[in-house]
């Protein structure tokens, strides 16, 4: 490792000063970039915005896999290609150009591995759902109250239910300006805190016919005139199993390793202390991106199985 030519510590850092001393760094003294391994199964979802209709979606179909196929086909190891095809199910793969991801569906396919592709424009409007704000159960028929209209659903009405828990945690502390009373390992970026939030949880309802699904959030739904006084997880989780099994009910989501992102929710929050006189502002990171990119992708194949059909 490097040393600095002023104070002599170790150079960590690749930036144009040095970290201890401020003194100017020779670029021929930094560090090299670090390579990270990058798990296209963990990955988290894209921002929100308008995705290019070029890319493409993989998605790995392993129900009724061999492990020596996969293994061989994603250059697994024994022992990994064993552990894909005991979760089986439907993985993602990787987001390619068109080109890349024919000639990756191709050569999947050629060792015995299914893939099917969706675009990416499909999946990602899964990222802007259209909220449930309460609901009743009435009459077989689930009521749901958005925004704009009252919404009533059927078994008939839904191609697929997708649930998972969203893990929370507090990132590190947003300060306006250099204030003694702020811990120095904060100024550096560093979380001094191992506080943790309680998971919310998440339901995509995907209606046939229409990309964007309903979201209800346990921890902002409201029960219409309950017959019980119970949690409203507790009630959602009974009204969704009176769907099955007409609607499969997908909870994949648990295997995915989660990666946190800034919270959607508390970006307004965090836009809000910028222009106040709030000094220090303690924004949340949670998967709900992730969360969304993986009911977008698991409805795309959906509904290309009930069109198969």
């Amino acid at each position: 490792m490097s040393l600095c030519p002023a104070c002599r510590r170790p150079i960590a850092l690749a930036r144009a000063t040095c970290l201890y001393c401020d003194a100017p760094l020779d670029p021929s003294l930094l560090p090299p970039p670090t390579e990270v391994a990058f798990s296209p199964e963990a990955a988290p979802a894209p921002s929100p915005g308008p995705a290019g209709p070029e890319r493409l979606v993989l998605v790995l179909d392993l129900r009724h896999a061999a492990e020596d196929v996969v293994a061989a086909g994603l250059a697994l190891s024994p022992f990994e290609a064993r552990q894909r095809v005991l979760r089986g199910g439907f993985q993602l793969h990787k987001i390619a150009a068109p080109d890349l991801a024919a000639a990756e569906s191709t050569r999947l396919g050629a060792a015995g591995v299914r893939v099917i592709t969706i675009p990416e424009v499909e999946v990602q409007a899964a990222q802007n759902p259209v909220p449930a704000r309460s609901g009743r159960w009435s009459d077989g028929v689930l009521c749901l109250q958005t925004d704009d209209e009252e919404t009533a659903l059927s078994a008939d009405h839904l191609l697929l239910i997708v649930m998972g828990v969203i893990a929370r945690r507090y990132a590190t502390e947003f300060s306006k300006g250099r204030d003694a009373s702020i811990p120095l390992a904060s100024a550096f970026g560093l979380s001094t805190s191992p506080a943790t939030l309680d998971p919310g949880f998440r339901f995509h309802l995907h209606v046939r016919g229409q990309v964007r699904p309903l979201e209800l959030d346990c921890g902002a739904f409201s029960l219409d005139a309950p017959a019980l006084p119970v949690p409203s997880l507790l009630e959602l989780r009974e009204w969704m199993g009176r769907f099955s099994p007409a609607v499969h009910q997908d909870e994949g989501f648990r295997w995915v390793p989660p990666v946190f992102g800034p919270s959607p929710e508390g970006e307004s929050a965090l836009l809000g202390a910028l222009r106040t006189d709030q000094r220090v502002f303690r924004p949340v990171h949670d998967n709900l991106r992730q969360f969304r990119f993986y009911s977008g992708w698991r409805a795309g194949v959906e509904r290309r199985a009930q069109a198969d059909d």
